[in-house]
């Protein structure tokens, strides 16, 4: 008999997404049917459909302490559909609502909250059919944390017998002294739970049985920043084996999309975006992942080397993105945005041979790796930003070795074109 949960990462109910056409009411839609009440609908609908045992929740649940009105409706109509079928909930605070989520878990019938003092607890969720899992979770005992007692988990879990999800919310990696919960990622892979079930960083990771634990991510997007498929993640358990799948349910999603400047250099621009729009949109439509959207926010970024940027930014900045806007199967298409990153295309050989500041950026954008030194640089920065990324909700990935050095060659590059540039301008 399998055992089947719905798990669930960052809502922020209370919160409308972002980047949203002005006139989106035109087209029968409204930022409430795209945000995080619309996708709770969704993934209650989907807790029904499937049957599942339970809902796991893990944390920010609803966006600020003083959103519990906002909150209370939407959260009190999930709850009360999954009752009525029989499908508990469990839930962990995290720091966007530690006081708050107390309190509605006690308002409202059909959530168990679990640690919340900030110490772990377990549940169990058992089918009639027999056998069972538990679930260890631990609140944000107030709008920060300090750093996760992994240490206790062993005499809470001692002598269970049966697989033990783990239900956190907190900063995965993030340095000891982060106010949101720090752990180290092998210190929870080495405990004794079998699935790490974590929100915090609305980017959706890796997430298996083993592995290193991983972010569930937002349930929808909040921003237009947050691309990609959004959803909950569904948890089975069967003939002895764990397994998590994300499912991409949200009514709204947000895509970067990017075009060779090349290409907008030699036709027009118009009818070059329309065509990467409309092979973005039929990508989606083949993969199914199209079937759940109501609307697709398209970011446009064009990026690279022409021989004329000037002429290709003004043509691009004449480009009207209302006339883009497109429907498809029902779907809402829009360009959220159009970011430019323009240089103009230069004989890197000959600009290396000088002995100038230019002739040194030139022989670092065109030749082999950096300098030690100046990777050990680059990677200390870049560490301490993504502490105060992660430390904020956000997330940033320090690049591997060779994509650093790749990052640090284009960042030459970018720098040379700029002073490239200047220098005709000056001459």
């Amino acid at each position: 008999m399998a055992i089947r949960l719905l798990a669930i990462g960052d809502i922020h109910l209370g919160r409308l997404p972002g980047g949203l056409p002005e006139d989106l009411a035109e087209t029968g839609l409204d930022a409430r049917s795209l945000g995080p009440a619309a996708a709770l609908d969704r993934a209650v609908e989907e807790a029904l459909d499937r049957r599942v045992d339970a809902v796991l929740l893990a944390g920010d649940v609803v966006d600020q302490d003083n959103a519990f009105f906002e909150a209370l409706e939407p959260l009190e109509g999930a709850l009360g559909r999954l009752a009525a079928a029989g499908i508990r909930a469990f839930a962990v605070a995290g720091n966007h609502d530690a006081r708050v989520l107390p309190r509605l878990a006690a308002a409202v019938d059909g959530l168990r909250l679990l640690g919340a003092d900030g110490r772990w607890e377990i549940a169990g969720i058992e089918p009639e059919a027999g056998g069972g899992l538990a679930i260890v979770g631990r609140s944000f005992p107030g709008p920060c944390s300090g750093p996760v007692p992994v240490e206790d988990l062993e005499a809470v879990i001692s002598g269970k017998g049966v697989p033990v999800l783990g239900l956190l919310h907190a900063d995965l990696d993030g340095p000891p002294d982060s106010p949101y919960a720090p752990v180290s990622s092998t210190d929870l892979q080495r405990a004794p739970v079998d699935l790490w079930l974590v929100g915090h960083v609305h980017r959706p990771s890796a997430v298996a049985p083993g592995a290193r634990p991983g972010y569930l991510g937002s349930l929808s997007p909040l921003d237009p920043g947050e691309t990609g498929r959004r959803g909950p993640w569904l948890v089975t358990w069967e003939q002895g084996r764990l397994s998590a799948e994300p499912l991409a349910l949200a009514p709204l999603r947000f895509e970067v999309l990017a075009l060779e400047p090349r290409r907008v250099q030699s036709a027009a621009p118009e009818a070059v975006v329309l065509d990467a729009v409309t092979r973005l949109v039929e990508r989606l439509d083949r993969s199914g992942e199209l079937e759940t959207l109501h609307a697709l926010g398209v970011r446009l970024r064009v990026a690279g080397e022409v021989d004329d940027p000037a002429r290709v930014a003004d043509a691009l900045g004449r480009l009207d993105v209302e006339r883009l806007r497109r429907s498809h199967r029902g779907v809402s298409v829009f360009v959220e945005s159009l970011t430019l990153e323009l240089s103009p295309a230069l004989d890197l050989d000959r600009l290396a041979e000088g002995t100038d500041p230019l002739g040194a950026l030139a022989r670092l954008a065109a030749a082999g790796p950096p300098d030690d030194a100046l990777r050990a640089d680059v990677r200390e920065r870049l560490e301490r930003l993504a502490a105060e990324v992660r430390g904020a909700g956000g997330d940033l990935a320090v690049p591997g070795e060779d994509a650093l050095a790749g990052a640090i060659r284009g960042a030459a590059g970018a720098l040379l074109a700029e002073l490239a540039g200047r220098a005709e301008d000056d001459g």
